[in-house]
Parts: C-alpha cells; sequence; structure tokens
C-alpha cells in the first residue's frame, strides 16, 4: 500500500515538474535529521533536476540504464516512461494514463 502511494507521489511530482518547470533547491542540512535521510532527500533532488522531456517515443530510440526516467511528450500530453532494459538498453516502459501540462 505504501509503494503506491510513493509511486502516485513521484508521477504527481513529475508532473508539476512539467508545468512549473522549476528545479528544487538542495535541502537544507538539519542536525536533527539522520544522515541516511539526508541522502534520500539530496537524491530526489538530483533525480527531479536531471528530469529529461523526450518528444520522441523513447521506446527503441533513446539508450540509457535500468532504472532511468523521462517524460515522453506525445503533442501536449505526457507520459512518464522508465528504462526496463538490462545494462544500456532503449527498453522503455511508459505509463498508460496521459498527463497534461496546463
Amino acid at each position: 500500500m505504501m509503494w503506491r502511494i510513493g509511486i502516485i507521489v513521484l508521477i504527481l511530482m513529475s508532473a508539476f515538474h512539467v508545468a512549473f518547470g522549476g528545479e528544487l533547491p538542495p535541502p537544507t542540512p538539519r542536525k536533527d535529521r539522520p544522515v541516511s535521510d539526508e541522502l534520500y532527500l539530496r537524491r530526489i533532488q538530483q533525480e527531479w533536476n536531471n528530469l529529461a522531456v523526450a518528444t520522441v517515443n523513447p521506446n527503441g530510440n533513446r539508450r540509457g540504464r535500468l532504472g532511468d526516467m523521462l517524460l515522453y511528450n506525445n503533442a501536449g500530453s505526457y507520459k512518464w516512461c522508465v528504462n526496463v532494459s538490462s545494462g544500456e538498453g532503449t527498453t522503455w516502459r511508459c505509463d498508460a494514463s496521459a498527463l497534461t501540462a496546463p
């Protein structure tokens, strides 16, 4: 159940990234936060700022590593795609529902 909520949050964050186009600043270090949480927040910041938007269907056309993510802009409807090939391959699986940017 919790992983589904995480996936929904990631998809919504991806849609907002396309809609508003902002970059996240690095998280502010806090002494009361564990180091593992700090590293996790920095990774989220890096993934957010490195999210690519493609206008060509990436499946078979774009190389990537396993787990790479991008947004596919298909004439105004966006699809969240993840690379599912082992090593460096061109197999991408895209979300079936389209996200629209305002």
